[in-house]
């Protein structure tokens, strides 16, 4: 009985140590908090079955298995994204945005990860250089910010199933979204067949390289994605997820 009381201790002992040599706590599971866009399919949405997922969820995934962490996605709205990194409720966002100078005052960026453009949602013949109908747009975007910038007349919502439905029942004419978005729309009920085609956005703010933000006190987390980032284009598992999620190749 006493050797088997002593061989119990040691395991505890043991489970302990490894705890906290591994810098884990038994009371928080995941090393590292990571925003996702909510409601964003096919870059992130709960799935029939209540499971969370998307190109954007399947990279960071993969990510994390590299960078040998333990992370926990959580979906927030995108033009929440950034000032909940800058206010450290966030480690990183699985996410792509263009780095701009004012969002490089509040968060680091990873390096590129693949290069957008953004488009126009339309019926019209061409891309207009200042639309005069009511544009739907993702509040917190650069496509948003461009539009008010250019004075359009805007609807901005937070999540793509409001931008269909705008568009859907005539609420808003138009649409400016980053491509993969704007594909998506395109797609979806109610918008697909009813005559409306993408058009790129010719704009050196809406276009280029994109980059996943990082909590502006990690600058070691931003080597580290980096580096994850190398790997997954390097061993493949990026153009799996490309093409699990995408019917086009990312740049």
């Amino acid at each position: 009985m006493q050797s088997n009381l002593n061989m119990a201790v040691k395991r505890l002992l043991l489970v302990g140590l490894t705890v906290l040599a591994s810098g884990h706590s038994m009371a928080n599971e995941a090393d590292l908090q990571v925003a996702v866009i909510k409601d964003s399919p096919p870059l992130s949405y709960v799935d029939e079955n209540g499971k969370l997922t998307g190109f954007d969820v399947e990279i960071s995934h993969a990510l994390c298995r590299i960078m040998a962490v333990r992370c926990q996605m959580v979906p927030v709205a995108i033009h929440e994204i950034i000032p909940a990194l800058a206010q450290g409720k966030f480690d990183f966002a699985a996410t792509s945005f263009i780095a701009t100078p004012d969002h490089r005052k509040h968060v680091l960026f990873s390096k590129p990860y693949f290069q957008s453009v953004s488009f126009v949602v339309t019926k019209e013949p061409s891309a207009p250089a200042h639309q005069t109908g009511v544009v739907a747009v993702i509040k917190g975007s650069a496509q948003a910010r461009h539009a008010k910038l250019d004075g359009w007349s805007l609807i901005e919502v937070e999540t793509q199933q409001e931008v269909c439905e705008l568009l859907r029942t005539g609420r808003a004419q138009t649409a400016l979204l980053p491509m993969i978005t704007a594909m998506h729309v395109l797609r979806a009920p109610g918008v697909r067949g009813q005559g409306f085609k993408w058009l790129p956005l010719h704009d050196p703010t809406l276009s280029g390289t994109v980059h996943m933000p990082v909590n502006i006190n990690l600058p070691a987390l931003v080597d580290q994605l980096n580096t994850a980032l190398d790997a997954i284009k390097r061993n493949g598992q990026f153009d799996q997820i490309n093409t699990r999620y995408l019917p086009f190749k990312l740049l």
